[in-house]
């Protein structure tokens, strides 16, 4: 899968401060960028650059934990919105595949700096942290608070 958070570092100690990758200035907005495969990427101007780098520095950190809040009217129309397998290695829980339309989604587009990705994995959902516990609570309440591990 194509990384967007790569940073090209320096060569020597006299080249310019590393350069986020990046597409053109005219695609830079962070919903356009993030669709853009790493092969299509180029070098952008630094305001650019930075404004990406810091919108989506901590959506790429790898190692966090973090809460999701969503909340639905009805949990038979109004879906997660993620392909989710069950993860049975350290750490146990579901392993997001694919984020697609529904709750996960919204909470994407209002939190850039928490967002979920693929390849997060769900450790808890409402406090709990079986699997069964879990997808109970994913199919059926009303509120979701999703713990969420990035590695």
């Amino acid at each position: 899968e194509a990384s967007v958070c790569t940073v090209v570092g320096r060569e020597s100690a006299a080249d310019e401060p590393p350069t986020l990758l990046g597409p053109p200035p005219a695609v830079a907005e962070l919903g356009e960028f993030e669709k853009m495969p790493k092969e299509a990427a180029k070098f952008v101007p630094e305001q650019v650059a930075a404004e990406l780098e810091k919108s989506s520095e901590s959506a790429c950190q790898a190692g966090i934990e973090f809460e999701v809040k969503v909340s639905r009217q009805d949990p038979k129309k109004e879906k997660l919105g993620a392909d989710i397998n069950q993860r049975k290695v350290d750490p146990v829980g579901l392993k997001v595949q694919r984020v697609k339309l529904g709750l996960l989604q919204k909470w994407n587009e209002g939190n850039p700096e928490q967002r979920v990705n693929p390849g997060d994995i769900i450790t808890r959902v409402n406090g709990k942290g079986d699997f069964k516990s879990m997808s109970e609570a994913i199919f059926t309440d009303l509120e979701l608070t999703l713990t969420v591990v990035r590695y």
